[in-house]
């Protein structure tokens, strides 16, 4: 994103931070923050309100494959794990036998 930044750029941003930070803290800017915060917490207040009308209608679609995935998804891996370290377990004993 910023590779083709020089220094003065990168110096222009860390002014216009530090310039912000000065001002928000003087007490003029006090209303603002204020009138921000609040428009700031009713959008939050919107989102949170669509995500979890988005979460409860999606969350039996999403459970129901995960679920169905994890009930015995675990017993073939599980097996097939077994399988591997023994065949891997058997043709080291039989190199070992062999030397």
């Amino acid at each position: 994103m910023f590779e083709n930044f020089s220094r003065a750029g990168y110096i222009i941003i860390i002014i216009f931070i530090l310039g912000a930070t000065f001002l928000s803290q003087q007490p003029y800017a006090r209303e603002y923050g204020k009138k921000l915060y609040l428009g700031i917490a009713v959008q939050k207040e919107i989102y949170w309100a669509k995500l979890s009308g988005w979460a409860v209608s999606n969350a039996s679609g999403v459970y129901t494959k995960i679920s169905g995935g994890l009930k015995g998804g675990g017993e073939p891996v599980k097996t097939t794990v077994d399988q591997n370290t023994n065949q891997n377990k058997n043709s080291i004993f039989q190199n070992i036998l062999q030397k």
